[in-house]
C-alpha cells in the first residue's frame, strides 16, 4: 500500500479543508481503511485515527487491546518526537497526538496506520 493511501494531511483553516476530509473519510470507509488524518499549522502537526471508518461490531476488538495499542503508540511517539513534548489523547475508538514537529507528522501517521491494521488482524 501506498503511503498516501494511509492518511490524508489537511491545512488547518483552509475553507476547503472540510471538503478534503469528508473525501478521504468516504474513501476510508469504502475502502475499510483506517480513518488517520495530519492536520498541519505552521511547523506543528496533530495526528488523528478515528476508528468511524469500521463497523462498530470491530469495536470491541479496539477496546479489548487498549493497553496493547496504548503501549505501542506510546513507543511510536517516543521514536518520533524529537525533541517535542508530544500529547496525546485517547479511548480505544480514537486517538489524538498533538504539539509533532510537522517532519515527523507523516512517520507516525503511518506508524499508527500499521498499528490498527495489526489490531484489525488479532480479530
Amino acid at each position: 500500500m501506498k503511503t498516501e493511501d494511509k492518511f490524508r494531511v489537511i491545512k488547518s483553516g483552509l475553507l476547503c479543508s472540510n471538503k478534503a476530509e469528508k473525501r478521504w473519510y468516504n474513501y476510508c470507509l469504502r475502502e475499510c481503511e483506517p480513518y488517520i488524518i495530519i492536520e498541519t499549522k505552521g511547523k506543528k502537526a496533530i495526528v488523528k485515527w478515528d476508528s468511524i471508518s469500521f463497523s462498530p461490531d470491530l469495536d470491541s476488538l479496539f477496546i479489548d487491546n487498549y493497553d496493547y495499542i496504548r503501549q505501542k503508540l506510546t513507543t511510536i511517539l517516543e521514536r518520533h518526537a524529537n525533541g517535542s513534548r508530544v500529547k496525546y489523547a485517547m479511548t480505544p475508538l480514537f486517538i489524538t497526538c498533538s504539539n509533532i514537529h510537522i517532519d515527523s507528522a507523516s512517520d507516525i501517521a503511518e506508524e499508527i496506520h500499521g498499528l490498527i491494521i495489526n489490531v484489525l488482524s488479532l480479530g
